[in-house]
């Protein structure tokens, strides 16, 4: 898979991330009885509520933080310009599966500039 067809890859994987999370956040929202610092307590306490949800908020949690660590090795490591504590606050605020794809949409754009950059005499 080239360079082009990757960056359209994870554009759309970080859309369906947004607005797949945020449809199910929406409705629970709809349902909640409290607002404010209350809301996010009960978010959490039904993100772990059974066996199954505490399993895959466990793994989220731990995914995303090795995501966060890996965000910010590679945006020194390719000096990319976008703060990499604006990742780790996206991902907080709308979801790890909006951000991550969005973060390697512009990791791809910048190894191609690194890639150009490095072919010219």
């Amino acid at each position: 898979m080239n360079s082009q067809n990757r960056q359209i890859l994870y554009l759309i994987l970080s859309v369906l991330g947004a607005t797949l999370t945020w449809a199910n956040n929406i409705e629970w929202m709809q349902t909640l009885e409290v607002q404010g610092p209350a809301a996010l307590m009960q978010f959490w306490s039904d993100a772990f509520a059974t066996p199954v949800s505490s399993s895959l908020a466990w793994d989220i949690i731990i995914v995303f933080a090795m995501g966060f660590v890996f965000v910010l090795a590679e945006s020194r490591r390719l000096k990319m310009k976008y703060w990499p504590v604006l990742y780790f606050v996206l991902g907080n605020v709308i979801a790890a599966a909006f951000i991550f794809p969005l973060f390697m949409f512009f990791r791809e754009r910048r190894l191609d500039v690194l890639a150009e950059v490095t072919r010219e005499p």
